[in-house]
């Protein structure tokens, strides 16, 4: 499975190439809300940082169009220097 239908199909899952950060980057400010961080592992070192909000999205009626959000942070071709 690739990153992104990982992402959108279970972005809480925890494997070797996918888990929450932990101590200081274990969560992380998205509009005044500190929300869990995670990495996922690509091929060749690459990493691609999300952060999740469990909160339900609604449209402007108010209905429920989605569980919840994935919003990505960081996509770089390397290992994250404050990781090693």
């Amino acid at each position: 499975m690739d990153c992104y239908d990982q992402l959108t199909k279970d972005p809480l899952r925890e494997s070797h190439d996918q888990y929450r950060l932990s101590d200081d980057l274990s969560t992380a400010q998205h509009e005044g809300v500190a929300l869990e961080q995670w990495q996922y592992k690509i091929s060749g070192g690459a990493r691609v940082r999300y952060l999740v909000d469990k909160k339900p999205v609604t449209n402007a009626k108010g209905k429920q169009t989605a569980q919840g959000r994935v919003i990505i942070r960081e996509a770089t071709p390397g290992h994250p220097k404050d990781t090693q």
